[in-house]
């Protein structure tokens, strides 16, 4: 078996508490052949220091002189990177051991096809109960690879191995996008890749306390929005309406869940009148606001009783 170099990219901003043990779960694969590219974007804290306490030969250190993005971040990795494969990894994510070695076998019973993308499975690990889950993501895989992913978001970063010149041709990664962006990168890949997801988990997802994209509501309604409008078109196109119409229920959806509920109207609005899923987003609006309003005055109105 070829035993390639795997370049893997890793964007970290302000990650000085995480970023040593993201690190350490990548010097603990099993394939050894890997070069990790750090991409600081513009960092304040120590997270330098913290990586450059490894001294292992097969890390290298990248930094920007002003915060960009992750996106542009993973740009600047890919680019720099030696290796034909890219892996990527968020600066607090973490792999299990044998992550690379199972994909890398993968790639090598289908004969190092470069417009191939080997994904995986999580778990998802809660750092203030430390409970770690299963996450069980969509299946995006074989010839209804592209239609899928244009239906649901599907695979993450930390469980991507894509070839470099996939990335190279598809324009590489999208520095605008909001949030998502894995989702578009996936959509883009589609179109010129084969999908072939390992369905057990093979890295962790951590959920912290403080501040993420993944939980930061305006970041997360913003991004969904930008990567449907972005392939409005092809979802109508190969998808067809009914799918749109289910986008555009979870994007008011995802307005009402977060007090957004003149943008929910909104969105509700665009929505077909007959079409199933506008009445099922009124439904999911009217929900929010029963909970935001009623049920808080209610809970209020009790507290004020037992006291």
């Amino acid at each position: 078996m070829n035993h390639p170099l795997i370049s893997v990219v890793i964007p970290a901003r302000d990650r000085e508490l995480t970023i040593g043990y993201c690190l350490r779960s990548v010097f603990a694969q099993t394939y050894p052949h890997f070069e990790i590219i750090v991409v600081d974007d513009g960092s304040s804290d120590n997270t330098v220091g913290e990586v450059l306490a490894f001294t292992d030969r097969r890390l290298r250190y990248v930094r920007h002189d002003s915060a960009k993005g992750a996106q542009a971040a993973r740009n600047t990795g890919v680019k720099a990177a030696q290796g034909q494969w890219i892996a990527f990894l968020d600066s607090d994510d973490e792999w299990l051991p044998t992550k690379l070695e199972k994909q890398i076998n993968v790639l090598d019973s289908h004969g190092w096809n470069q417009r191939l993308v080997i994904h995986a499975n999580m778990f998802r690990f809660i750092s203030a109960t430390g409970q770690r889950k299963r996450w069980k993501l969509p299946i995006i895989e074989g010839s209804n690879a592209y239609l899928s992913v244009l239906r649901t978001p599907g695979p993450v970063f930390p469980t991507i191995v894509v070839a470099k010149s996939a990335l190279e041709e598809i324009g590489w990664l999208d520095e605008q996008a909001p949030s998502y962006q894995e989702w578009d990168t996936a959509i883009r890949l589609a179109k010129i890749c084969n999908f072939v997801q390992i369905r057990e988990p093979l890295a962790v997802y951590w959920l912290h306390d403080g501040e993420t994209i993944s939980k930061n509501g305006q970041l997360d309604i913003n991004g969904y929005r930008y990567i449907i409008e972005k392939h409005r078109e092809e979802i109508l196109r190969v998808a067809g309406s009914a799918v749109w119409n289910r986008h555009m229920m979870r994007l008011a959806r995802r307005c009402a869940n977060y007090g957004f509920f003149n943008d929910s109207n909104s969105v509700i609005k665009q929505i077909p009148l007959l079409s199933y899923y506008h009445g099922l987003a009124l439904a999911y609006l009217y929900l929010a606001i029963f909970k935001r309003f009623v049920l808080l005055d209610f809970k209020s109105i009790k507290n004020n009783i037992r006291l």
